[in-house]
């Protein structure tokens, strides 16, 4: 039997990826826009 199984509290989107953010799951847009920008530069100069 389950003992003091706890229920999460939902939390918000923006919340939601403030923390994967924090902690390096997900890039911020600025990263991201930074990625892209150099991965479309590698590309077009090869």
């Amino acid at each position: 039997m389950i003992k003091n199984s706890t229920i999460p509290t939902p939390i918000e989107m923006d919340e939601l990826e403030a923390l994967l953010i924090e902690f390096g799951i997900l890039e911020s847009d600025e990263e991201a826009e930074k990625l892209i920008a150099a991965e479309n530069a590698a590309k077009a100069t090869a």
